[in-house]
Formats: C-alpha cells, sequence, structure tokens
C-alpha cells in the first residue's frame, strides 16, 4: 500500500513538471509570436510608428511602353475619384471638377496626371515651397499608373491669408493595381495607405500640393 502512494506521489510530480514545461513553452512561443507581430507591423508601414522599407517589397516589371488604358482588367476596376466635402460625395469627372474649381479641379487633374504617366507635368501640381524641400519625393520618371479607388476627403480648412487665400488639409486614399515602384515604392500592388495632403488656395481658386504625409505622422 505504501509502495502505491509513493508511485502515485510520484506519477503527480511528473505531471505537474511536464504540465509546468508546456506552459512555459507555450508562454514562450506566445511571447515569439507576439514580437514577430510586432516586427511584421514595422515593416509593413502599418501603425503610427512604423514606416515602409521599400527593399522588403517586390514590384512588377516596369514597361514604359504600356497603354494601361488597354488592360480590360484594369479598367474593369473601380477608377471614380470620390470627392467627399462639407457633408456632401461626388464622382469627379471633367465638368464637375471644373465648375467646383480649387481643389476639386487639382485632385482630378493630378490623378490624371499621374494616370497617364505625365512625370513631365506632374511638379507643377506643387507650390514652389514644397519643391525646394530637400525631402521632397517627386519622382523623375514614372509610367502610367493603374490607379482605381480613389478616395479624398476635406478634412479641415483655414483662411491662410487676407487677400483671400486657403489651406485645406485632405485624407486621400488609393491603390495601385500591378504597382510597379516607379510612382510609389512604400505600398505593394492593391494595397492602400491613406495620406493627408495641404492644398494651398490661392485668391484666384488655384490650388497645389504644399505638403504631403502619412496620417498619424507627426
Amino acid at each position: 500500500m505504501n509502495d502505491n502512494r509513493r508511485d502515485t506521489t510520484r506519477d503527480k510530480k511528473r505531471i505537474k513538471t511536464v504540465f509546468k514545461i508546456v506552459a512555459a513553452a507555450i508562454a514562450v512561443l506566445a511571447a515569439v509570436a507576439f514580437a514577430a507581430e510586432i516586427i511584421a507591423g514595422k515593416l509593413s508601414g502599418d501603425g503610427e510608428s512604423s514606416a515602409a522599407d521599400p527593399k522588403e517589397y517586390s514590384f512588377f516589371e516596369a514597361d514604359y511602353g504600356e497603354n494601361i488604358l488597354e488592360d480590360e482588367v484594369y479598367l474593369a476596376l473601380d477608377r471614380n475619384i470620390a470627392f467627399a466635402s462639407h457633408g456632401k460625395e461626388i464622382f469627379l469627372d471633367r465638368e464637375t471638377a471644373d465648375s467646383l474649381g480649387g481643389a476639386a479641379k487639382m485632385f482630378f487633374e493630378y490623378f490624371q496626371c499621374i494616370i497617364n504617366g505625365d512625370y513631365d507635368l506632374y511638379p507643377s501640381f506643387f507650390t514652389e515651397k514644397y519643391l525646394s524641400d530637400k525631402n521632397a519625393d517627386i519622382p523623375a520618371r514614372f509610367t502610367m499608373q493603374k490607379i482605381y479607388d480613389i478616395g479624398v476627403k476635406l478634412f479641415s480648412v483655414a483662411a491662410s491669408e487676407p487677400g483671400g487665400g486657403m489651406t485645406e488639409i485632405y485624407e486621400v486614399r488609393y491603390s495601385i493595381f500591378e504597382n510597379n515602384g516607379t510612382f510609389r515604392r512604400d505600398i505593394r500592388s492593391m494595397e492602400t495607405r491613406t495620406l493627408v495632403f495641404e492644398i494651398y488656395t490661392d485668391a484666384a481658386r488655384v490650388s497645389k500640393i504644399n505638403a504631403i504625409a502619412f496620417r498619424g505622422e507627426k
């Protein structure tokens, strides 16, 4: 009888030891998984304090001779520009953009420029202040861009000067189908990363981009 009790006691000790080992292993695996999640977030550019690393991304091959407006797959995607301002949302086309003027017209022409791969025209959408910034991101050359799922939303408006100029802040989102990295290298193909645009509009209702940042950057 005593032998049986000793055996039972030893078995219980073994079970407790095994349980502790298993629990410790699970805790270690959970910690590793959590750390990997944080690292993955930093590399992917998600979250307020992370930054995308272009070296981590793979891009489609750049073809400067491709006419993307002949790509039926791209043409089947939603290529409308949803423009939201003062509680209303409309889809921008040439007529509505011209009638609204200001930032609406600028954004319509801005996206047409990128889609058409007009890299010579691209710098004209920015203020001299932006262009003179050493950190300004102006690609020297880029192909036609398969941009879709475009959304532009007014966030705030502030008067800039007595002469009638104003500064507007917009949240801008869009995706690039088959992104080849010639225009943006901070997002993967079909990925979206919201941008914040500061738009300066002068008294003549001519709007230009004064700053661009990622949402959440300080």
